[in-house]
């Protein structure tokens, strides 16, 4: 009787090494590692129970490796479409349904064996079995035994990975994108369009004529003397006092009313026009939005108890997204572009070092926290611009230069 009672208690504890596998499979589909760690834990926690409970525990853990690997390549694969701008194709979409149906197909096969072994059945998975037998029984098998049992886990793991890749090869054969109804960039595009509603929502848009057509015909004048196709550029004016500007996914470039109010001439104000259009055209706003994104979706997800919390997580997050941290290079690189902007548009080049230098020396906290190195940055654009000899054209009249000026609060 107590023999029969270690028996079910071994049985039980079989079958629990595979329910811990589908209960990290369900916890941790976010992260493949979990899998792996949990089902890793209860074999050593189980190591030296029966020789029952010990062989499941390892199948259960040498079956989770390949379903580690699969999944982790997509978990990555999938971070790099969503966060490092990597296209969606349809050799992606091939792998996702592939993996998915490789884990369904394990999710059966575990919930078998936690079945099966709970009645004291050992059910022996395809490759998986003979791999445990190899770690387990190597030192009571004979030579022959050993030698039988490697063949038949090579020729069980080729026939696996022969299945994988020739299933992979033909569902690749499909045209996903057409069937699924996307385009490459279309996660791309979704993600610009998630962060510019948020920060639509964050910010005071004004639509005041006096303000809103000076900068257009300045903004308008930049794009057309560097062939940048003005409707695929959007320019929003901030009614706020906060002198900063930005630009954002999306080819958005904001600009705040307190900024424009700083600027002492309009080839300041079109000078740090420019370095935003410099910023977009040289791709260094894509750099910055999908970690943005990540940020969004992790404290949203981290402060999702009340609305309060969430309330305060979505205002530190539109702080995020409104302030585009540039490296060194790309500000260096944007400010080398700007200068060339501004002397095919046949403008002061030197305007924003003007204004650079200035916020340094008004010690504008807002501006110069995401637009870092103003001082140098300053020198380098005026180095830059002595280079230039040629004519520097308004490009509105100082009436109307003084009338926007005027007309900001």
């Amino acid at each position: 009787m107590e023999h029969n009672q270690i028996f079910i208690e071994d049985q039980e504890k079989a079958s629990n090494a595979y329910l811990m596998s589908l209960i990290a499979v369900v916890i941790g589909l976010p992260m493949p590692i979990i899998n792996l760690i949990a089902t890793g834990i209860f074999y050593f926690i189980s190591r030296k129970s029966s020789p029952f409970v010990k062989w499941h525990t390892t199948q259960a853990l040498v079956s989770q490796v390949p379903l580690f690997v699969l999944n982790n390549i997509l978990f990555w694969w999938t971070v790099r479409i969503l966060f490092v701008d990597t296209p969606l194709s349809a050799i992606f979409i091939a792998y996702f349904i592939l993996v998915n149906l490789y884990n369904i197909a394990d999710f059966y096969a575990t919930a078998i064996s936690a079945i099966k072994a709970r009645k004291g059945i050992t059910y022996r998975w395809f490759m998986y079995g003979p791999l445990t037998d190899m770690l387990l029984n190597r030192k009571s098998m004979t030579i022959e035994q050993k030698e039988q049992n490697t063949k038949k886990f090579i020729l069980h793991s080729i026939i696996s990975l022969f299945i994988f890749i020739s299933s992979l090869f033909l569902m690749n054969l499909a045209d996903w994108m057409r069937i699924c109804g996307v385009k490459s960039d279309s996660v791309r595009t979704t993600t610009e369009n998630i962060l510019w509603k948020i920060t639509s929502y964050q910010i005071n848009e004004t639509n005041t004529p006096e303000i809103v057509a000076p900068v257009d015909s300045i903004f308008t004048h930049l794009c057309l003397s560097n062939n940048i196709d003005t409707a695929s550029v959007k320019l929003h004016l901030c009614k706020t006092s906060e002198v900063n500007a930005f630009a954002m996914a999306g080819r958005h470039v904001l600009i705040n009313t307190g900024l424009i109010n700083s600027c002492k001439t309009q080839h300041e104000l079109a000078g740090v026009i420019a370095h935003e259009l410099a910023h977009i055209q040289c791709g260094h706003i894509r750099q910055n939005t999908q970690i943005q994104l990540c940020i969004m979706i992790a404290e949203v997800l981290l402060t999702g108890g009340s609305d309060a919390q969430k309330g305060n997580s979505i205002s530190r997050l539109a702080t995020l997204i409104l302030s585009n941290y540039f490296i060194r290079e790309n500000e260096a690189e944007a400010d080398k572009q700007s200068v060339q902007y501004l002397i095919n548009a046949q403008m002061n080049p030197s305007g924003m070092s003007d204004f650079l230098d200035r916020m340094e020396s008004s010690k504008f906290t807002e501006f110069l926290s995401t637009h870092p190195n103003s001082e140098k940055r300053a020198l380098y654009i005026k180095e830059l611009a002595s280079k230039y000899n040629g004519p520097q054209n308004n490009i509105i009249s100082a009436e109307t230069w003084f009338n926007l000026k005027s007309s900001i609060p």
